[in-house]
């Protein structure tokens, strides 16, 4: 879990220096966008995340409005 924060903050040093872009270089980001649909990736994402947020609201409102209103063996105990 470490490893991608000590990548970035390693001192550069030896053969691999000369093919990190220099510090505040933007060029690793247009070639990112360049070679992969990132895009793409980041609205299928937001889909995915806003549809089951939908279905979790849904689900979570007519529970929660069954459990208030409904009167049942163990309600008090299930508020308490």
């Amino acid at each position: 879990m470490l490893y991608p924060f000590w990548f970035m903050a390693a001192p550069r040093c030896g053969p691999d220096a000369s093919t990190t872009p220099a510090r505040g270089s933007l060029s690793s980001w247009h070639d990112l966008f360049a070679a992969l649909p990132v895009l793409r990736e980041l609205l299928n994402s937001t889909l995915i995340t806003a549809g089951a947020i939908v279905l979790i609201l849904a689900a979570s409102t007519t529970a929660g409005y069954a459990l208030g209103t409904l009167r049942y063996r163990f309600s008090s105990t299930v508020f308490s």
